[in-house]
């Protein structure tokens, strides 16, 4: 029965990438038909019988939030001028916000850094980017810990 072993292999790759939602390569397959099945198969041989019966993996787009710098509010003058440095704690701090994928679905960490010692002197966890959320908590934290200067500049990038 000529083709009889392929076929049978065929249909367990079938099983298994279907069970997996077709987000196993021929590594990970490789591996179930081995530890599950009892089926020890070259990974070459697994790749080839997968793209010849087009059971490919489905690549997920990464997907990179980006912030908006294209908006029509208005931008502060950049007093920081890129001078990333600071002679005492409290003069300049920069903060920015981020994007975290969890398990949850994505959340927004922002942070205030204190370029003196760089030391993060206010941060908060937001499932919104807004600012009740994010700007006004850690500013809060931020003046908590560390009492600002005179003349303070606080900087953060232009997006929304």
């Amino acid at each position: 029965m000529p083709g009889g072993y392929n076929e049978n292999v065929v249909r367990l790759i079938r099983e298994i990438v279907e069970q997996h939602h077709y987000r196993y390569g021929s590594p990970q397959v490789r591996e179930v038909l081995r530890r599950d099945y009892g089926r020890w198969v070259n990974r070459k041989k697994v790749a080839c019988l997968m793209r010849k019966h087009s059971l490919n993996t489905r690549r997920k787009r990464k997907f990179i939030p980006t912030a908006n710098s294209n908006h029509g509010l208005p931008v502060c003058k950049n007093l920081l001028n890129r001078q990333f440095y600071a002679k005492g704690g409290g003069q300049k701090w920069v903060s920015d916000t981020t994007y975290l994928c969890t398990v949850g679905g994505w959340v927004y960490l922002t942070v205030v850094l204190d370029l003196y010692d760089r030391k993060v002197v206010g941060w908060t966890l937001s499932a919104d980017m807004e600012s009740v959320h994010t700007t006004i908590p850690v500013l809060s934290m931020a003046f908590s810990n560390r009492t600002p200067r005179e003349g303070l500049i606080f900087h953060s990038d232009r997006g929304v």
